[in-house]
């Protein structure tokens, strides 16, 4: 055997190894692939404010009233968590909303408040769906904050107060000029534009509202929907 046959023979032999290994990434053997199937797309507001129609204003008074008429007891700091967890749902990022990284709250709701952020979260799903846009997602900000959590938080936000409905288990922020998309999902409909998700969120926010389920505050200084669940 010639020394040009081996060297064919050694060549196809490498195509062939190169062919099944990048086959085998395709079809979720590297973690490259797993890595894409699971991240998410953002898109952000250049300009966050919201029309005035969905600039809703129940304010702080009401929303503690539900806040302390509902929720758990206030928890001093994070270490507390043991004491009520049996009481309340610890969430994670699903196909209904995503969750941001938390340095003042812990991923925690009652049942009640975590079932009013996933029917919010459907619901905007559903009226993108039928205006024929993709499935973005809504972003959480924050949920269960402790007091020790308010008072770090009171250094740098000027919306934060020191008897936050936060405390009791049954509020959560939902950011109006950030949403994200699961790349996984069905690659069906139009991409819509950030003031599109804006006006579906504030659709879907006002209907809640109207049925009683939730109180909702519109704060401009951090680009978010303050929620309180209501029964």
């Amino acid at each position: 055997m010639n020394k040009r046959l081996l060297f064919t023979i050694g060549l196809l032999v490498i195509i062939l190894l190169l062919g099944g290994g990048i086959a085998f990434w395709r079809l979720g053997g590297g973690r490259k692939a797993t890595t894409q199937r699971n991240s998410v797309r953002h898109i952000w507001a250049k300009t966050p404010d919201i029309e005035a129609e969905y600039r809703f204003n129940d304010l702080q008074a009401k929303q503690l009233q539900h806040a302390k008429c509902m929720g758990i007891k206030p928890l001093n700091d994070q270490s507390e968590i043991k004491k009520v967890e049996h009481k309340l749902r610890k969430l994670s990022s699903c196909s209904y909303y995503y969750m941001t990284k938390y340095k003042h709250s812990m991923p925690y709701l009652l049942p009640s408040a975590a079932t009013l952020l996933e029917d919010i979260g459907r619901g905007f799903q559903e009226r993108l769906k039928k205006k024929g846009y993709k499935p973005y997602t809504i972003v959480v900000t924050s949920m269960l904050r402790t007091k020790a959590d308010v008072t770090k938080l009171m250094k740098g936000n000027i919306v934060s107060v020191p008897n936050s409905a936060h405390l009791y288990g049954t509020t959560f922020d939902v950011h109006y000029s950030h949403y994200t998309y699961y790349i996984a999902q069905p690659d069906s409909g139009k991409k819509p534009t950030i003031e599109e998700l804006k006006r579906t969120l504030g659709e879907t926010l006002k209907e809640f509202r109207s049925k009683g389920r939730c109180c909702v505050k519109y704060e401009r200084s951090t680009n978010c929907y303050h929620i309180t669940v209501c029964k």
